[in-house]
């Protein structure tokens, strides 16, 4: 049980950028923000979803570790790695496609250009779908780990299993395209409101535990 693990200062660095990587996530995809904050979230996300990894087999690894536990975790580190590459494709080729717009002399050159920005978005396009592998196969494995815990870590390990099987199976099913342009939804938010959730847990485990330890140490 995650109550018998004493947290470290890695587990609490791991929810607290846990937390950090999902306002990165939402805050580029939804906020109104000048395209270079929004930029930086962006690229700040990979990295800090690796870290936040890091922290997760570091404090479930005290009582849970095991080959769900490890494989999810390195799934997690790659995912956080392929949508770094992502992100940073993507944002490239939108600001070169924007800068050789802007100085297109004739309308035949920018049906040109759109054209090959089409073509080239594809690439980031298919690894969304790869890092949407990783993410949900991590999160699927992480949800087993989850059902062997705490009552309230079972209800949160259920849904990701569920939103993570759900996400899984339409990206592939529609695959090349992506589901919300083939008569589907993306799931892909959903998911991200479960590790809201998650990390909302594990911050509230990993601090809570400490102020037990702390108030049991002031008592003797």
């Amino acid at each position: 049980m995650i109550g018998d693990a004493r947290p470290n200062s890695i587990d609490r660095t791991g929810a607290v950028v846990g937390m950090l990587a999902m306002f990165c996530y939402f805050g580029a995809a939804v906020l109104p923000l000048p395209d270079t904050i929004g930029n930086l979230l962006g690229f700040a996300f990979g990295p800090l979803t690796i870290v936040a990894y890091i922290g997760i087999y570091s404090f479930w690894g005290k009582t849970h570790d095991g080959a769900l536990l490890r494989t999810s975790s390195v799934f997690g580190v790659v995912y956080g790695a392929i949508v770094t590459c992502l992100i940073f494709i993507q944002v490239a080729n939108n600001v070169w496609h924007s800068e050789a717009i802007a100085v297109a002399a004739t309308t035949a050159e920018k049906e040109t250009l759109s054209a090959i920005h089409t073509a080239v978005n594809r690439v980031q396009a298919s690894l969304d779908v790869a890092f949407d592998v990783f993410v949900t196969v991590s999160v699927i494995l992480l949800g087993f780990v989850l059902l062997r815990d705490s009552l309230v870590s079972k209800f949160i390990g259920i849904f990701g299993i569920l939103i993570a099987a759900l996400l899984l199976f339409l990206n592939l099913y529609t695959f090349p395209n992506p589901p919300a342009a083939s008569g589907f939804f993306d799931a892909g938010p959903f998911l991200g409101l479960w590790y809201c959730v998650f990390f909302g847990w594990m911050l509230l485990t990993v601090f809570g535990r400490r102020d037990s330890e702390t108030d049991q140490q002031a008592g003797t």
